[in-house]
């Protein structure tokens, strides 16, 4: 699968820092899969939406993982990168290293920004 290989890729380049639970894993993959399978333009359309998730997160959502579109921090992430590194142009309202930068804040257990 697609996924699979995107995030065995993605691990090797050391842009997934984070060793994923099997069952996290499967809804990543699962998650790539469809979003792959879709044209260019929803693929940007979603990666936007899942930053504005993860700024809300970090503001105004108090850190709550029910404003995430994937429902869990670490999926979300994985996700924001596997479409991230997909994408040939790359957004530059988005880059691999803000996508980082969220993951960091949103996996600490401080509550500040």
């Amino acid at each position: 699968m697609r996924a699979t290989l995107l995030l065995s890729n993605l691990r090797n380049n050391k842009m997934a820092q984070t060793t994923l639970p099997n069952q996290a894993q499967a809804e990543v993959n699962r998650i790539l899969d469809d979003f792959l399978s879709k044209s260019m333009e929803f693929r940007y359309s979603i990666l936007g939406r899942f930053k504005s998730d993860c700024e809300y997160f970090l503001g105004n959502g108090a850190r709550s993982v029910k404003h995430l579109w994937a429902g869990d921090v670490v999926v979300h992430i994985e996700v924001m990168k596997g479409i991230h590194n997909h994408l040939k142009e790359k957004p530059e309202w988005l880059s691999m290293e803000q996508i980082l930068e969220f993951e960091a804040k949103m996996t600490s257990n401080k509550s500040s920004n």
